[in-house]
């Protein structure tokens, strides 16, 4: 298995070191600000991007990729503040169990009718429609839609129809043609191993 292919979710945690197994390189996200993404996905990203505008005439682009165990930890105070702790903890992983440690995982945004980017999870959600359209595309590149709304029980987290991740075109097509989410795959496909 390669690095690309490591579930992380609320039963298989990382530790603080696990990140430094991936190439990071610093990027600009869509407000300009210097993020971290791992190179591979950024890549991908790019060819996945250019062809979205080419085909739908959609623009997207990155709202944030790697985050560090202290930036997902405020978050995740932050949003139990916001949402208290139940709901809190079905939008927003605690450290170690966080995608965004590797780079692999990228929150997009789509462009709104009015011309700006979509920034906060309402404005997000609004998008939907344009979502679905963009995640036809998701498996040619390597990615996957990493919390599906027809697979939260699994997931433990809520529909993100922005959250995606990078794990490798041949997983990637076999998710989407067999419309299963990444702990399916590992039960079906890796627990012979």
């Amino acid at each position: 298995m390669s690095k690309f292919e490591i579930l992380i979710n609320k039963e298989n945690r990382i530790d603080e070191e696990f990140y430094k197994k991936f190439k990071l390189i610093e990027i600009k996200n869509f407000e300009n600000e210097t993020i971290k993404i791992e190179k591979r996905t950024y890549k991908e990203f790019l060819k996945f991007k250019k062809e979205v505008f080419k085909k739908e005439n959609l623009e997207i682009n990155i709202l944030n990729s790697f985050r560090d165990f202290k930036e997902q930890e405020k978050i995740c105070k932050e949003y139990v503040e916001f949402y208290g702790e139940n709901l809190a903890y079905k939008l927003a992983a605690i450290p170690g169990t966080s995608e965004h440690h590797t780079g692999l995982a990228i929150d997009i945004t789509v462009k709104k009718d009015d011309g700006k980017f979509a920034e906060s999870n309402d404005e997000l959600y609004a998008e939907d429609k344009k979502f679905l359209i963009i995640h036809k595309y998701l498996s040619k590149y390597g990615f996957i839609l990493r919390y599906p709304s027809d697979k939260t029980e699994i997931t433990k987290y809520n529909y993100e129809p922005w959250h995606i991740r990078y794990i490798g075109k041949n997983i990637a097509k076999k998710c989407f043609e067999k419309n299963i989410c990444l702990e399916e795959y590992y039960n079906k496909y890796l627990a012979k191993i």
